[in-house]
């Protein structure tokens, strides 16, 4: 939402006297320095670094060098009608004392908070102050000092220097790296509910776009603090000649159909500056709002692709190069850089959707193998081993002839009662047993129990017209 660097300029209202110190940030003389989120933040943090002052600080009793406010001019705590919340130091603090309130002065919270023996002489600090449903917490290098719990809190305007109530310490502190970030803005929309019956994806080659799902950059200038909620990312620039700022860019390949082929990565420069390289990330566990230099997961060795020159407002895309990624989850890559002259891209907290970083994947699903159909059964073979034939007899005797009634298709019905099959004239008119239902291809269906009839090649069938041709050859004996 706010980034502003203070190296010989700033981005913010300076009201009153101060002067930047090189490119190491801004000192007030008497005056401070005012940003405006746009809107009342009710969930959002503030972030800076202050350096070059010697804790008590020499001269003031008490000195409010950051400060929030949420009603316009009105920053001097005993005026205020909103929340507010001052960091203070002074020669009565060893070293902070921190303050918040969520309505006005009566409901102010005070606690004196920090170790004299973490402020060296010049050491370079970060400072935050994060806040949501009500709750504030002031941090000190990534270390919690305080936290409260009120019924409200919000904050607009953001003051470094001094606030209006009181004056500033000799020496007054040096400070750069001012960010403001709204954490209710670009959240990733809850997904869908999944489809209960959803249609497989065609065959054929297939291209999905993919949106960053968490986006930041690690700085080593700056080793203890976070950039999740900035709507840029900004690689290289670190002015020493080794690996600068470093992006991480996290992608949800889970709605990826099939095989991968290749993947492009897209982003928009909001910065001009030299070129990097892309590298895979196998650690996916981080979180864009905890991650800083101190706690950045590993980039891997191999290159993906390598960036040239780019310029501000400008649209780039990079092919990856193999191994593709493959779908079905998460997958981080990161942008690494030793050129001085660093360059910014927008992230995915950027209000244009167009300019977010994105993952064109294309994908290919192969066509699926032709399935035999189950309504034809194959006709299983007789005990001679031949196919689809009337039984050998077993004593050598002359074979009985086929059934003359005509054959079925696998799985029909007959159009009536099975008819059982008779023996020889002159023998008793007592029927032999036959098998009138069997359960086939088709399902349980009425007709002849020999294998040639139904073609179902049942065991059951050559058992039954064997026993009625043993049976008959011996009533004829």
């Amino acid at each position: 939402m706010i980034t502003d660097p203070l190296a010989g300029a700033t981005t913010g209202d300076q009201r009153g006297a101060g002067e930047f110190v090189g490119d190491a940030g801004w000192r007030s003389q008497g005056g401070y320095i005012v940003y405006d989120a746009g809107r009342v933040l009710e969930d959002g943090w503030f972030q800076c670094t202050m350096r070059g002052w010697v804790p008590p600080g020499a001269g003031i009793d008490k000195s409010h060098p950051l400060s929030g406010w949420e009603v316009e001019d009105q920053f001097g705590h005993y005026e205020q009608t909103g929340s507010f919340w001052n960091w203070r130091i002074g020669t009565g603090y060893f070293p902070f004392k921190v303050l918040a309130a969520p309505q006005a002065l009566d409901s102010r919270l005070e606690a004196r908070v920090g170790n004299v023996d973490d402020l060296p002489d010049d050491g370079a600090h970060t400072y935050r102050v994060e806040w949501r449903d009500g709750t504030i917490r002031f941090l000190f290098d990534g270390q919690l000092l305080q936290e409260w719990a009120m019924e409200r809190f919000a904050i607009r305007y953001f003051l470094v220097g001094k606030d209006e109530q009181y004056g500033i310490t000799n020496p007054a502190p040096i400070i750069a790296q001012v960010e403001v970030g709204d954490r209710s803005v670009g959240a990733p929309p809850e997904p869908p509910p999944p489809d209960p019956d959803p249609e497989p994806p065609a065959p054929g080659d297939h291209m999905t776009v993919a949106y960053s799902v968490q986006d930041t950059f690690a700085d080593p200038n700056a080793p203890d603090t976070a950039h999740g909620a900035l709507d840029n990312l900004q690689v290289g620039g670190n002015g020493a000649g080794g690996v600068g700022r470093t992006i991480y860019l996290q992608f949800d390949l889970s709605m990826v159909p099939g095989e991968t082929l290749s993947a492009e990565l897209r982003m928009q420069a909001t910065n001009g500056g030299g070129g990097g390289q892309i590298h895979p990330v196998d650690d996916n566990g981080w979180r864009e709002a905890e991650l800083n230099w101190n706690r950045r997961p590993p980039v891997g060795a191999p290159v993906l692709a390598r960036l040239g020159n780019v310029s501000a407002d400008a649209s780039y895309a990079w092919a990856l190069a193999p191994p593709v990624p493959a779908p079905g989850g998460p997958m981080t890559l990161a942008i690494t850089s030793t050129d001085n002259d660093g360059a910014a891209f927008s992230s995915r907290e950027h209000p244009d959707e167009a300019r977010r970083p994105s993952l064109l994947v294309r994908s290919r699903v192969a066509p699926e193998a032709p399935v035999p159909d189950a309504g034809v059964t194959p006709p299983a073979p007789s005990m001679d081993g031949s196919v689809g034939q009337p039984p050998a007899p077993m004593d050598g005797g002359v074979a009985p002839p086929p059934d003359p009634r005509p054959e079925f298709e696998a799985g029909a019905a007959d159009s009536g009662p099975a008819t059982p099959m008779q023996a020889d004239e002159g023998v008793g008119d007592t029927p032999e047993p036959v098998l009138s239902e069997q359960v086939g291809a088709g399902g349980l269906s009425g007709g002849c129990a020999c294998n040639h009839g139904s073609q179902s090649g049942d065991p059951l069938s050559v058992v039954a017209l064997l026993g009625v041709f043993i049976a008959s050859r011996r009533r004829n004996q």
